[in-house]
Formats: C-alpha cells, structure tokens, sequence
C-alpha cells in the first residue's frame, strides 16, 4: 500500500507522520489517515457545524477548535484511523509524534522535542 501524502502540512510533521506510517507497514499495522491538513475555511465549517451539533461554543470546543487554534490548520496534526491509532499511540514518540487529548484517541500532533522529552501529558479535551 502506498504511504499517504500529508499535503499542506509543516515539512517536519509531514516527514515524521511518514516515517512513522513506512515503519508502521513494515512492521505490519497499516495506518490510515481520516484527516490531516485542513484549511482555515474547512475548519471554521467544522467548528460551526460542531457549535450547531453540541449547542454551545464551549461544548463544540472539546471536539472542534476554531481554526486560528487547530493544528490541523498550522498543518501539525493527523486524525488517525483507530485500529491504526494503537500502534501510533505506543511507537509515535520516537517519531515526536504524540496523541493530545483523551477525548480523541485519532488524534495526533508533532513536536521535535517530544522525541526527546516523551509525549506531554494528555488534555482532556482540544
């Protein structure tokens, strides 16, 4: 299977989440991206849809955040498909790449240091 493009991402977190996808294959776990990238306007329809789903800005905001705070946008995150979500979750860190909230066990974002320093404690929520 060929390995995902992350269009529109940040050059290192695109490089990570490859990495990370080429030796989840070789060792057997396809991953399979739900989403990655998303621009300003995609994610100002998800955050508004989001508002009309949960009826407040607060409750759409453990869900959706509004693109100037999304690292979907700032191109830094991958909502990964959950079976595949396992294996990134335990591996991901020697790639900097670290599961945020506990809410959301698909989502994934990047950071250089977290191959150093560990993943960050979870959030409860975006």
């Amino acid at each position: 299977e060929a390995l995902p493009e992350f269009d529109g991402m940040l050059s290192d977190a695109a490089d990570a989440f490859t990495q990370a996808f080429f030796v989840a294959s070789r060792n057997g776990t396809e991953l399979h991206v739900n989403s990655a990238h998303r621009s300003a306007e995609g994610q100002a329809s998800l955050y508004r849809d989001a508002i009309e789903k949960y009826g407040s800005a607060a409750a759409a905001r453990q869900w959706v955040l509004p693109p100037r705070e999304s690292a979907h946008v700032s191109g830094n995150a991958v909502d990964v498909a959950v079976p595949g979500a396992m294996w990134l979750e335990k591996n991901g860190v020697s790639f900097g790449i670290c599961r945020r909230y506990v809410n959301e066990p698909w989502h994934f974002e990047f950071d250089s240091s977290w191959a150093v320093n560990g993943c960050p404690q979870l959030a409860p929520h975006a």
